[in-house]
């Protein structure tokens, strides 16, 4: 079993609850992205929609991450007004980009989330204080990131009274049932037996961390199985 087939859902059931801002916060192998596409995955479109919004490094020019965001929202078929986001396209002025932006967005009547799972490639760009307030002054719209430092998003939505909630590494490692749930799974497709203890001794090999866990049963699965590897084992 992959991390990508996991289903995570006291997580999934967290990004469910009601903020306009949540952030993801842990190092690269916390399950971050993973995490954040599976629950984009299970949009139900009567409770709004859920975009995915990845950035092409190759494009540039005034508001290049917010242009983007906002094709993608489009390319979405969330339903946007298309001739002030060709304007928004061709635009050089940076004094226009929120008012060209406010105006691409003037038709979503429903909640809409923007889910940033590389979010670190453009905070600087839109956490400016032009682009950010517009994000705050839409009601309809709620913007889920995966960071390595959540510190200026959160203080920036603390400072304008935006609702948010913040997950850190703890609540991203795997517990003791997601664990076994892996631990079964790749036993199962090796034809290991499994020792009692052995999902214990795993959860405390690699503290649950999930690039350490996800390496242990890759490479060392009998180990896991005897409940015998070691966290320096999946470090390297």
């Amino acid at each position: 079993m992959r991390t990508d087939e996991l289903i995570r859902d006291r997580l999934l059931a967290r990004l469910d609850a009601p903020f306009r801002l949540t952030i993801l916060e842990a190092l690269t192998g916390a399950g971050r992205a993973t995490l954040l596409r599976q629950w984009v995955a299970r949009e139900e479109t009567s409770q709004g929609r859920r975009v995915l919004i990845e950035f092409d490094p190759e494009q540039d020019g005034p508001g290049m991450h917010l242009v983007q965001t906002l094709m993608a929202v489009a390319q979405a078929g969330v339903p946007v007004d298309r001739e002030a986001l060709a304007a928004l396209t061709r635009n050089r002025d940076r004094s226009r980009l929120r008012e060209l932006a406010t105006a691409v967005l003037d038709p979503v009547t429903m909640p809409l989330t923007l889910v940033y799972p590389v979010w670190d490639q453009a905070r600087q760009s839109l956490t400016e204080p032009e682009i950010a307030t517009l994000f705050r002054d839409q009601p309809m719209l709620s913007v889920m990131v995966a960071t390595v430092d959540g510190d200026a998003i959160a203080t920036f939505a603390a400072a304008v009274g935006v609702a948010y909630q913040r997950l850190n590494e703890d609540d991203l490692y795997f517990n003791r049932d997601e664990i076994d749930e892996l631990l079964s799974a790749r036993a199962a497709q090796e034809g290991l037996s499994i020792r009692e203890g052995a999902v214990d001794n795993l959860l405390a090999a690699s503290h649950g961390n999930p690039a350490v866990t996800m390496a242990l049963l890759q490479e060392r699965p009998q180990l896991c199985a005897d409940g015998v590897a070691t966290r320096a084992q999946g470090v390297r």
